[in-house]
């Protein structure tokens, strides 16, 4: 997720100090398996509405989000 917005940044050669994300995660009680996450994102007041919903778009199309949503074959082997 963070990498969406610093890719936001490099591309559009915008300064993105001052942004701050946080995660917080909620786990079933009896499996102690994680059932949600959420993030919160942190703007600088100088961000536009539009620069904000541009870094959250961004951050919505994740490569560990895409694969949470479809996750992979994961196989354990001896060697």
């Amino acid at each position: 997720m963070g990498a969406g917005i610093v890719g936001y940044g490099t591309k559009n050669q915008i300064a993105i100090d001052g942004i701050t994300m946080e995660l917080f995660v909620e786990r079933d009680p009896e499996t102690k398996m994680v059932n949600q996450m959420s993030y919160q994102v942190h703007f600088p007041a100088e961000f536009s509405e539009e620069q904000k919903a541009l870094i959250l778009d961004k951050m919505g199309h994740c490569y560990v989000k895409k694969h949470l949503f479809t996750p992979p074959t994961v196989t354990v082997s001896e060697v």
